[in-house]
């Protein structure tokens, strides 16, 4: 990308009065017919951020009077918790206070690595239909034109690529503003603008090559920071305005909207702060600020499809061979993953104790617990420190520990002095707990879109030894290959084919000698462009991997010949180059990057110091020790 647009996504000065940006030569405004003002916003993420932050924005809005307002997609996400219908209508009550013209266009924030369900992503876009009609449009007020595109469709066929305009909206586009040289300015809406910044003023300036006199600004959003740009005459305006950090939490995040003032071919722009700004989301990336998710994220992660696919539910259900009657307690619940399944499972009587030390995590599990009517769960918050006295005088038939394990300081006295409430002669602990280098499982590869192209790149490399074995068996449907469906067999052999380059000796050396694409050959230190592939969390370790591995000679080995030990480090080493060459780390933001997971062993030697017999380890999850004690 040219170096005239990496300058976006900074703050260059920020006020205690407010931030202005000013994109023309100050000016008073004209008070003639051709004068108003109209406000742009997008982002907001309501059904994932709190509705009463847009009610503030909406408020604010009024104030400044528009004519009309303009929302550039991600007012609404799809919700956590509920139906997307009711968040859309929430949305249409607070927006009706604005009392003028509302103008939307299509699109949403891909703000995680989050699987949506499609009947929920249908629901969205029927939801967003019904409300405008059209998704792309056009609409003229006081002899200026104003042009939405659709730059965001989750259901067009014929998308080449983030923010990519289809064929038919450049034809409606060209249409729009053959004939527009009549305006005084020209404004343009969309959603994500990359693909225009890249084509727009090229493909409008072979077209039309006095139309750009006419067309001033571009805005959009998505990219959720405020920011401006010319390129080539036309203002580049990134105003993505979430009131909470959902991706980029080292970028500054402020919470805004955009008041524009149209006199004549004049235009003034306000930037309008809705929220103070903490001094610390100023500090940006590189300064050794580690970033920090909004705390919005974790019950998302928590109840994420990804990762109810890792926690493989409906079997560890069925491994628990719960009974009716019994007393359950779902220590650490959350958002109630296992705590309402659980529930199902007791089909109205006995009862789950869903724990936990996070009050939101309460009050959602009452919510939910309500709504869905569930009389046999009863959330309790507990002590973070220690065994909460809730736990004490009480039986368990069952006690239920997912992904908890790591956050006991003194795992032994805690288990030992839980011991009295698990029924003596019939009640089960159950421990589910990270695994710290598992198998890949298919939740990691996406729709494999990323994975394809890059064994395809591969496959074109003289010799790729990596394409061989990484891309075994699935040359003839790369050659083929029509749209963007992979078939279950397909999937399935390249998971299979990465498991097994797990335990290959040869594979560091296969990427550094890859022709022109991982690694220099001619460089003096082995391995040093394929280390820069690498997610900045596991260089380290991958370093201390690769001299440890160089020095036990197992890199010149034949996998039988190594010790289980050399097969635990290289196992580790290889899925940290897989996943950076492959740019999947979907599992670290799951999992969150722990530094150090107890091995199985300890914690079974563990759980035994406090008093307790290893019973057996379920082994059908990927990602997952589950283990059984009594």
């Amino acid at each position: 990308m040219p170096a005239k647009y990496a300058a976006r996504g900074k703050i260059t000065a920020l006020t205690a009065a407010g931030l202005v940006f000013i994109l023309t030569a100050p000016y008073l405004r004209a008070q003639d017919r051709r004068s108003f003002n109209f406000a742009v916003m997008g982002c907001a993420h309501m059904g994932v951020c709190e509705s009463k932050d847009y009610a503030l924005a909406a408020a604010k809005i009024k104030a400044q009077r528009p004519d009309f307002v303009v929302f550039l997609g991600g007012m609404v996400d799809i919700p956590r918790e509920g139906d997307v219908e009711s968040v859309w209508r929430e949305f249409d009550s607070i927006t009706a206070k604005l009392g003028v013209p509302v103008y939307n266009v299509p699109g949403s924030c891909s703000w995680g690595p989050l699987i949506v369900e499609r009947g929920k992503i249908d629901r969205a876009e029927k939801c967003f239909s019904d409300r405008y009609k059209k998704r792309y449009y056009s609409f003229e007020h006081k002899n200026n034109l104003f042009i939405c595109l659709d730059s965001d469709s989750p259901s067009r066929s014929d998308r080449s690529g983030n923010g990519a305009i289809s064929a038919e909206q450049l034809d409606f586009l060209k249409k729009t503003v053959g004939g527009a040289l009549k305006f005084d300015n020209i404004f343009l809406f969309l959603h994500d603008s990359r693909w225009m910044r890249e084509n727009l003023a090229k493909r409008l300036a072979d077209a039309y090559p006095l139309l750009l006199k006419k067309m001033r600004y571009v805005f959009a959003a998505k990219e959720h920071f405020v920011n401006a740009e010319n390129i080539d005459g036309l203002s580049y305006i990134t105003t993505g305005s979430p009131p909470c950090s959902l991706k980029h939490a080292t970028r500054p995040v402020l919470f805004h909207f955009l008041d524009v003032e149209v006199s004549g071919a004049k235009t003034f722009i306000n930037v309008v702060p809705l929220k103070s700004i903490p001094l610390e989301n100023l500090i940006t990336a590189g300064k050794g600020r580690k970033a920090e998710r909004y705390p919005v994220i974790k019950p998302a992660l928590m109840d994420s499809i990804e990762r109810k696919n890792m926690l493989p539910i409906e079997p560890i259900i069925a491994a628990l061979n719960i009974k009716p009657g019994m007393q359950l307690a779902d220590v650490g619940a959350g958002v109630g993953v296992f705590t309402f399944p659980f529930a199902a499972a007791l089909n109205g009587t006995g009862m789950v104790f869903a724990t936990d030390t996070d009050p939101d995590m309460i009050k959602s599990l009452r919510r939910t617990a309500a709504e869905e009517g569930y009389k046999n769960i009863l959330p309790v918050s507990v002590a973070a420190e220690g065994v909460d006295p809730f736990y004490k005088g009480r039986t368990f038939d069952i006690m239920f520990f997912a992904e908890l394990y790591h956050y006991l300081r003194s795992p032994v006295d805690y288990f030992r002095e839980l011991k009295p409430s698990l029924a003596r002669e019939t009640g089960r602990l159950y421990i589910i707990h990270f695994k710290n280098v598992p198998d890949f499982g298919e939740i990691e590869f996406d729709d494999f879109t990323n994975t394809l192209k890059t064994l395809k790149i591969l496959k074109l490399e003289a010799n790729s030894t990596v394409f061989s074995k990484a891309g075994a068996g699935i040359g003839d449907f790369l050659n083929g290959r029509r749209g963007n469906e992979v078939p279950p067999a397909v999937r399935k052999r390249i998971v299979g084919n990465f498991n097994a380059l797990l335990a290959d000796p040869e594979l560091f050396d296969d990427l550094t000698n890859s022709p022109g694409r991982y690694d220099y050959i001619e460089s003096p230190e082995r391995g040093t462009r394929l280390l820069k592939k690498i997610f900045s969390h596991d260089l380290n370790l991958a370093r201390w991997l690769l001299t440890e591995l160089e020095s036990r000679g197992v890199f010149e080995k034949k996998a039988e010949q190594l010790t289980g030990e050399e097969k635990k480090y290289l196992k580790a080493l290889n899925r940290i180059l897989l996943t950076g060459v492959f740019k999947m780390d979907k599992l670290d933001f799951l999992k969150g990057v722990y530094p150090l997971y107890a091995e199985k062993e300890r914690i079974i030697s563990d759980m035994e110091a406090a008093g307790y017999r290893f019973v057996r380890e379920h082994d059908f999850p990927t990602y997952h020790h589950f283990l059984e004690f009594k």
